[in-house]
C-alpha cells in the first residue's frame, strides 16, 4: 500500500495534466475552467470536486484529521480540507484521500444502503474506500462506490453548506450526483 502511495505521489508530481475544454449550451463549467476526459487522468492527481447542482466543493467537516469526520459540501474555499488526492489502483477505481488529513473517503459502517453517510477514515484498501469515476459529458463525473455500486450524492439536492454527503442509487441526470474535477 505504501509503495502504491509513493508511486502515486510521484506520478502526481511528475505529470502535467492536459485538460480538454468543452463548450455547452447549458450547465457549462464556470468560465476559466476546463473539463477533463477520464482517459486523460493520470494514476494519481489532486483535485477539488465541485457539485453541479450546488456549485459547492466536497470538503472534510471542519478540516478535521479524525476518523469519522463527515464528508460534506461546503463553499469552495480552496483549503486542504477541500482538496483530495485521487490514487488509481490500476483497475479503474480510485482511492480518494484528503490532502489535509491523508485519510480516505469512506462510507460509515461499511454501509451499502441508500443514505449511508460518507466519512473519512484511515486508508485501508477496503471496497468502501474505492470509487470509479464515470464520465457523464460536459466535464462532469459520478463517483461510484465499489462496494455498493451507489453514487456519492448530496441529499435532497441541497445547496446548503455543511450537508453531509451520502451514497444513493445512481440516477441518470441527477445533478446532485454530478461533480466537476478542478485539477491542480
Amino acid at each position: 500500500m505504501r509503495n502504491r502511495l509513493v508511486r502515486g505521489l510521484a506520478l502526481a508530481a511528475g505529470l502535467a495534466i492536459t485538460a480538454l475544454s468543452t463548450a455547452t449550451a447549458t450547465a457549462a463549467p464556470a468560465a476559466g475552467t476546463a473539463a477533463v476526459r477520464i482517459q486523460s487522468l493520470p494514476g494519481a492527481f489532486y483535485a477539488e470536486a465541485i457539485n453541479r447542482n450546488s456549485g459547492k466543493c466536497v470538503n472534510v467537516a471542519h478540516g478535521s484529521g479524525d476518523n469519522g469526520a463527515w464528508i460534506q459540501q461546503f463553499h469552495c474555499d480552496h483549503t486542504p480540507a477541500a482538496k483530495f488526492l485521487f490514487i488509481g489502483n490500476g483497475d479503474g477505481y480510485y482511492e480518494i484521500q484528503n490532502q489535509n488529513s491523508r485519510k480516505c473517503v469512506d462510507v460509515e459502517w461499511g454501509g451499502g444502503w441508500n443514505g449511508a453517510r460518507t466519512q473519512q477514515f484511515n486508508c485501508n484498501g477496503s471496497l468502501t474506500q474505492q470509487y470509479r469515476i464515470v464520465e457523464l459529458g460536459n466535464g462532469y463525473v459520478n463517483f461510484v462506490n465499489r462496494f455498493s455500486g451507489r453514487c456519492i450524492d448530496v441529499p435532497h439536492a441541497s445547496t446548503d453548506d455543511w450537508v453531509i454527503l451520502n451514497i444513493w442509487d445512481c440516477v441518470g441526470g441527477a445533478t446532485e450526483q454530478q461533480f466537476r474535477l478542478n485539477i491542480g
